[in-house]
Parts: structure tokens; C-alpha cells; sequence
């Protein structure tokens, strides 16, 4: 007998799964325990960085930007190295070889014009209620003479670093286990917290809430690259011009 001809009276067979990865979410697989200890790990790693550069005497506010490159590793190459070594590959971050397209990027694009506008308010909120004048130039967070090296870091190395640890490992990590909400609060909370800003920490927990919703949306890591790119290319660009 054929086994592919339907019997009468046999139980319909449920059709096979596609073999579709972005059907599959959240695609995170590791454990509650490592999703938190992974993602703490780069902070340590800063600190061993900052106490090994105060050892050796390092001057200057230069060594702020060289902490910062350390850190940005580890949040993102060292994530993702211990995900492909853990599960074999890095389809768990949401990063997959043709897993995205131009619809993708476009909505990614839009979100992030929507998050430009969306912190904004909250900034402009949040200097009113703390009687804050302004918000802290962060180009210049180590003087004038690192103001391209912090752009570089703002441009290139965030968007993607930072978007590999906290929406595709800790978000994903908690969205298993959590609704949306709490994942995205959660995340959002500490990336907010790294930038160490009190007066824009408001508009980056905001923002960390967008850039898990276009993740939770699009479901591909590329789509809150591109809109932490554009929401930090737009800053960087008024940072410069009030410079």
C-alpha cells in the first residue's frame, strides 16, 4: 500500500513543520539560569577591564573609550560566540543567513524614525520634571579629541553588539518564559541602565521597549540593528551639530 494514500476512516496526519525558522519563536533555547548569567557576564568583564586599567595606571579619558570597546565586545562577540558554541549556530539570536528582507528593513526604518520621536518626548519630559537644562553631550563623554572614535562606536559597533545581547539573547531568553511585556521591560531596563545617563534613561528604557517590539515583530535581530543604526545615526548627527 501506498503509505501516502489516506485510508477511510484512519485519523487525518497533522501536516508536516515547515521547515521555516522564522516560524519559530521565540527562537531562543537556553535556559532561564544562563540567560541571566550570560547576560551579566559582560558587565564583570568591564570591571575587570577597569580595574586591570587603573592598575596599570591609565590617564586621561581616553581609557573611557577603550572600556567601552571592551564592553561592546563582550556584549556582542562574546554573546554570540557562546551561543554558537552552546547550540551549534546562532539561529537562537534571530540571525540566519536570508532570514530577512527589504520589508524588513523598511519597517525597521520606520520604527526607528517612530523611536527618534517617541524618546524625544521623553527626554524633553524628563529634563521638565528635573529641572535639567540640557542632555549631556555623550561624543564628548572623553573630550574633543574622541569625538569620531565615540561616532564609530555610536554608528557601527552599537547597533549591532548591543542588539545581539539584549534583544537576541536576553530578550529572546526571557520572552520563553515571560509575555512580551515582561521580557521587553526587563531587557529595555538594562539597557537603559549601561548608558549610565540619568536624564535619558527614561528615553532609552523607551527605546529598548520599540527595539524589542520590531524584533518581536519582524523576528529577524537585523530588523532592531537597523533601527538602533538609524536612531543612533539621527543622534549622532544632532550631537554634532550642537557641538
Amino acid at each position: 500500500m501506498n503509505p501516502s494514500t489516506e485510508v477511510p476512516g484512519s485519523p487525518e496526519q497533522p501536516p508536516p513543520p515547515r521547515p521555516d525558522a522564522r516560524a519559530i519563536w521565540p527562537p531562543a533555547t537556553w535556559a532561564l539560569h544562563e540567560t541571566l548569567a550570560v547576560a551579566m557576564a559582560p558587565f564583570g568583564i568591564a570591571l575587570v577591564a577597569t580595574i586591570g586599567l587603573i592598575a596599570f595606571g591609565a590617564d586621561g579619558s581616553g581609557w573611557l573609550v577603550v572600556l567601552t570597546v571592551i564592553q561592546q565586545l563582550a556584549l556582542g562577540l562574546g554573546v554570540w560566540g557562546w551561543v554558537r558554541a552552546h547550540t551549534g549556530s546562532v539561529r537562537g539570536l534571530g540571525l540566519q543567513r536570508g532570514g530577512w528582507n527589504g520589508r524588513d528593513v523598511g519597517a525597521a526604518i520606520a520604527a526607528g524614525i517612530g523611536a527618534l520621536v517617541a524618546s524625544g518626548i521623553v527626554i524633553a519630559l524628563t529634563q521638565d520634571l528635573t529641572g535639567t537644562a540640557e542632555v549631556a553631550n555623550p561624543l564628548r563623554s572623553a573630550g574633543d579629541a574622541w569625538v569620531i572614535p565615540n561616532a564609530m562606536l555610536a554608528l557601527v559597533m552599537a547597533p549591532v553588539c548591543e542588539e545581539i545581547a539584549f534583544r537576541g539573547f536576553l530578550f529572546g531568553g526571557l520572552r520563553r518564559r515571560f509575555r512580551f511585556w515582561w521580557a521587553g521591560a526587563l531587557s529595555a531596563a538594562l539597557f537603559a541602565l549601561i548608558h549610565g545617563d540619568p536624564v535619558r534613561m527614561p528615553a532609552l528604557f523607551v527605546s529598548g521597549i520599540i527595539l524589542a517590539a520590531v524584533y518581536e515583530r519582524r523576528r529577524t535581530l537585523v530588523a532592531p540593528m537597523v533601527t538602533h543604526g538609524v536612531v543612533n545615526l539621527v543622534s549622532v548627527a544632532a550631537f554634532a551639530a550642537l557641538s
